[in-house]
């Protein structure tokens, strides 16, 4: 009789274990939490010098308008569990969203139109750009397109150029975008005679926004190893943390 209650009783704390496990793995309810950031804005200092025209160049510049992109992040989270399956580890993930904003730099449109007689070439021209008076340096790289672009007479090209990155800069700065010495006249031999420059002005700024993200939280099973690696990482207290190596696995 004794022996029968055990049995019975050893049953119900394994179906009572089993049942912990089945209901540690119900889904968890999403929620949503308020993404905040900053989306700059630049905004030129006199709307008519945006396309100017000197000794036969005509040059029309256009900021780049940010945009925002949305990127998951993944935490793990050792799951507490009476019991182990088939080597089989609970862990949650728990998913969340962060606001990257691109470009991550100036970065301006160029268009130059040769009204000239003659083959513009644009190698020489200085690229420059100023924030608050002081040049910031910016690699040569980021606007190697433009110093070797030669433009056929009465034709118009455009380029990109890179300027600063955003972190380098504060709010409501005014940044000075500066073409020098782009050569407008030559003698017979090809001597540059007449050197031009271009200067266009803004002022960077920051609007604060708001976005609504999903906030998940998901039950997944992990091997020994992978077990092992988390508990390793978490330093043995549970809390959560960031797995790239088990991300590239999944």
């Amino acid at each position: 009789m004794n022996r029968s209650l055990s049995t019975v009783a050893l049953a119900a704390a394994i179906l009572a274990l089993v049942g912990c496990e089945l209901l540690l793995r119900q889904p968890q309810p999403s929620r949503t939490t308020t993404l905040h950031y900053k989306l700059p804005i630049l905004t030129p200092v006199e709307m008519d010098k945006q396309d100017q025209e000197k000794d036969g160049i005509r040059i029309s510049v256009a900021p780049y308008s940010y945009t925002t992109r949305q990127n998951v992040n993944r935490e793990y989270c050792r799951a507490q569990t009476f019991l182990i399956v088939n080597d089989q580890y609970p862990a949650d993930v728990r998913e969340t969203s962060s606001i990257d904003i691109t470009p991550g730099n100036v970065r301006f449109k160029v268009k130059v139109y040769n009204r000239l007689e003659r083959v513009l070439r644009l190698a020489g021209t200085v690229v420059s750009f100023q924030v608050a008076g002081k040049t910031k340096n910016v690699s040569k790289a980021s606007y190697e397109n433009f110093l070797s672009g030669t433009i056929l007479p009465r034709q118009e090209v455009e380029y990109e150029i890179d300027g600063p990155d955003l972190a380098e800069l504060g709010d409501n700065e005014t940044i000075a975008f500066l073409l020098y010495d782009i050569v407008t006249a030559t003698d017979l031999a090809g001597t540059a005679t007449k050197r031009s420059n271009f200067e266009f002005y803004y002022t960077l700024s920051r609007q604060d926004k708001e976005q609504e993200s999903p906030v998940s939280v998901s039950r997944v099973m992990l091997n020994r190893n992978a077990a092992g690696f988390l508990l390793q990482r978490d330093g043995g207290v549970s809390q959560c943390v960031s797995l790239p190596e088990l991300d590239n696995a999944r």
